[in-house]
């Protein structure tokens, strides 16, 4: 009898669903993750269909926009301080978007594969959830431990930062994904989305709460829209405003004596455009320094990925532990994007930003397609917390 060859497919899609939350063991285990992904999917007997599509989406609105941009983003390579390293990092982004569309490709020609990468994700992510919890309260030898760096007993929070930074964009699609599936796996989603938000308060992200309240107003707008009822809007406004107004007085209340009585002369140095106890000093001292930087290359840029090694960038921030001016980026997007391939480089990116939003709004204004609203509470997530973190 001759064997059944192995299905590669349930494995992409085990190993797409786990990569995300696969974090919290380190970003070596989120790369092995998607790694494993992309070899199923070279392995798979159908993989030129799923190429073929993948260049027919470089024919729609947003493939051309994401094409036009990284064409433009090549001036700055004749600006760059190092040309390789720039191009290695703009090429990688935009081989990683082809990738991943592949992938998501083979999940959205089988319903099968799609629910097994979900259930995967589902089940990671309570894994996930549950480790960093315990980890942050009452174990933190669990984090070392699994980390290989050893029985340690100190809070690990800053080094569980980085995976509290992803749960914003994690809950939208555990959430979706539970609804897809009914009442029990619901049940897990919810209770691993309110385990990552308790990650996201122990840390003290931030930015994560921003990418958060952006979700909110982004999600709440096409609701309003796609409803067109005043009684909706209302609602809508009122859990967004009131959402805002407690984050601002949080802020407010467990920073202000931070700023009125840690920063000293550093605040009357820094004549801060926005309060201190809401943008740290360090976050706008890092954006001035930036935006100084764009004088020099306005249209082109200084070179993507150089940012931190452009002259002045490793000099130490006034009143700080040797925090450089510049700590591997600008912490937030639109000001490195700016800065590393100029006002030709950023245009084009917003076009491919504004795409993707119209895409989603469409897409549920149109059948409510409860997964074009996860999909905008993730992308607006990311582009709201990265104005405050991510590279």
């Amino acid at each position: 009898m001759t064997p059944s060859p192995f299905d590669w497919s349930r494995l992409l899609a085990a190993s797409a669903g786990v990569a995300v939350p696969m974090l919290v063991f380190g970003r070596v285990a989120l790369a092995v993750a998607i790694v494993l992904a992309a070899l199923c999917l070279f392995l798979l007997p159908d993989r030129a269909e799923h190429w073929r599509r993948l260049f027919e989406g470089l024919k729609s609105p947003l493939g051309v926009a994401i094409l036009v941009t990284f064409v433009l983003w090549l001036p700055n390579l004749f600006a760059s301080i190092d040309p390789l390293r720039s191009f290695e990092a703009s090429a990688r982004v935009f081989l990683i978007v082809g990738l991943l569309t592949a992938l998501g490709s083979v999940l959205a020609s089988d319903r099968r594969l799609l629910d097994i990468c979900l259930k995967a994700l589902i089940i990671m992510a309570a894994v996930a959830a549950v480790m960093a919890v315990l980890s942050l309260t009452v174990a933190p030898e669990i984090f070392w431990v699994t980390h290989l760096k050893g029985w340690r007993s100190d809070q690990p929070n800053n080094a569980v930062k980085p995976f509290a930074a992803l749960t914003v964009l994690l809950i939208p699609v555990l959430l979706w994904a539970g609804h897809r599936f009914g009442a029990r796996w619901l049940a897990v989603a919810g209770v691993s989305s309110i385990g990552l938000l308790v990650v996201v308060w122990l840390t003290y992200n931030r930015a994560a709460i921003a990418g958060m309240i952006a979700a909110l107003i982004a999600c709440g707008t096409l609701i309003a829209w796609a409803e067109r009822r005043t009684s909706v809007t209302v609602i809508i406004t009122a859990v967004v405003v009131a959402t805002v107004a407690a984050v601002v007085v949080w802020l407010k209340m467990t920073r202000g004596i931070y700023c009125k009585f840690a920063m000293g002369q550093a605040y009357i140095e820094l004549e801060p455009y926005l309060p201190v106890w809401l943008i740290d000093y360090e976050r706008q001292l890092t954006w001035r320094f930036a935006l100084g930087l764009m004088r020099e290359a306005p249209w082109i840029g200084l070179g993507i990925n150089t940012i931190n090694f452009q002259p002045g960038a490793d000099a130490q921030i006034p009143h700080t532990l040797d925090l450089p001016m510049i700590s591997g980026h600008p912490h937030n997007w639109i000001v490195e994007v700016l800065v590393e391939t100029g006002v030709v480089g950023l245009i084009p990116l917003l076009v491919v930003i504004v795409t993707m939003f119209y895409q989603f709004a469409l897409g549920y204004t149109q059948n409510r397609d409860p997964a074009m609203l996860a999909a905008t509470a993730t992308a607006a997530g990311y582009w709201g917390s990265g104005l405050f973190n991510f590279s």
